[in-house]
């Protein structure tokens, strides 16, 4: 999109590649019926997965209400 990098995948393949993606709002739309999927921009995951190989805790901080920063 507009010369920027983005996945949309399902949780099926995150789990695949080995990111925990266990949130009771996600099983909540699943149990609806609905199609859960994750938006992933390519320079967000590479630098959260260096930090993490760093051995750096990543943890997301807003002021969005709880089911947006989900």
């Amino acid at each position: 999109m507009d010369g920027t990098n983005i996945k949309v995948v399902s949780p099926g393949y995150l789990r695949e590649q080995g990111l925990d993606i266990s949130d009771a709002g996600v099983r909540a739309l699943a149990g609806q019926e609905k199609t859960v999927v994750y938006v992933i921009r390519e320079a967000s995951r590479d630098a959260l997965a260096r930090l993490k190989e760093m051995g750096i805790r990543v943890m997301m901080l807003t002021g969005d209400a709880e089911a947006v920063a989900r």
